[in-house]
């Protein structure tokens, strides 16, 4: 069972982590937290490990958010990047249904091959998934990917980000939304530095 080993991996691994914070004098919480339920329209899991030293007995925190969910329609750009009707990733689009979630979903029915889960669909009553790396974040409404001022938005970016030259899907592909890293700062200092003296 891949799934099954791979858990194990992580367990581990966590555990590794904890030991060594635990040596290094720090208490630990591990946090679970879902953007989408943090003001980012993009649903992304990050596991988050907050630490504490020992010797300054700091309270544990409690880190529970729940705000609406953000979904496309409310903010996507009416410029997209089109795609080109010569291309397999046209082809396919065309041949989308409305529970596709990714262009595999077409290439399977057509070829019985699962492969380009990293061409993914964003529908304007969704939240978007993760946003990734590489591959495309193909709109479901129009044959194309969606512009760089979505992609900024979806990450929290401020729109007038210095990317310096890289290419903006791949830099917040690699990073966590800087408003759910906001968000858990803030209950940090609420929570532990706002009363200490």
């Amino acid at each position: 069972n891949v799934k099954g080993l791979i858990l194990k991996k992580v367990k581990w691994y966590v555990n590794e982590i904890l030991k060594y914070f635990d040596k290094a004098g720090y208490d630990v919480q591990i946090f679970l937290l879902n953007s989408a339920k943090m003001g980012v329209p993009q649903a992304r899991e990050r596991a988050f490990f907050i630490c504490r030293r020992k010797d300054l007995k700091l309270p544990k925190i409690t880190l529970d958010f729940n705000e609406k969910p953000i979904v496309y329609g409310e903010f996507k750009d009416n410029k997209f990047k089109p795609l080109k009707k010569s291309t397999q990733i046209y082809k396919y689009w065309t041949l989308r249904r409305p529970n596709d979630t990714s262009l595999s979903d077409a290439i399977f029915r057509e070829t019985g091959k699962k492969k380009r889960f990293n061409e993914k669909y964003i529908k304007e009553n969704k939240v978007c998934g993760t946003m990734i790396s590489k591959g495309n974040t193909l709109r479901f409404d129009v044959p194309g990917m969606i512009s760089d001022k979505d992609i900024i938005t979806i990450q929290t970016f401020p729109q007038d980000y210095d990317f310096c030259g890289q290419n903006v899907q791949y830099v917040c592909g690699m990073s966590v939304p800087p408003i759910m890293m906001k968000k858990i700062a803030e209950q940090i200092h609420l929570q532990i530095f706002k009363n200490m003296g």
